[in-house]
């Protein structure tokens, strides 16, 4: 099983994310399931989304495994473009061998 591994900051964006939540649910449905979510922040600190909700991301950013990676989601908040360029720029220097 592969994951798919969702950033999480303090302000972003939930809605954002409820249909591919849900699309990741129906998998149970299937002889398979082939995907699972991983939370992921800079720490292991509760986070407080936009919509109010607090979560406890699964694990801190220097535990994520870019091996077992099928995609990195990133529901940013207002205004983090930048924050969004870096967290990919990483992700895909690491997938290179990039450190």
């Amino acid at each position: 099983m592969r994951n798919i591994y969702m950033y999480l900051t303090d302000t972003m964006a939930d809605w954002e994310i409820g249909y591919l939540l849900q699309a990741l649910t129906l998998q149970k449905y299937l002889p398979e399931q082939k995907y699972r979510l991983v939370t992921f922040a800079i720490s292991r600190a509760p986070v407080k989304t936009a919509g109010g909700m607090t979560i406890l991301p699964d694990i801190s950013l220097n535990q994520l495994n870019e091996d077992e990676a099928a995609a990195l989601l990133l529901a940013i908040p207002y205004g983090l473009a930048i924050a969004l360029c870096l967290a990919l720029a990483w992700f895909f220097r690491r997938k290179a061998g990039k450190n």
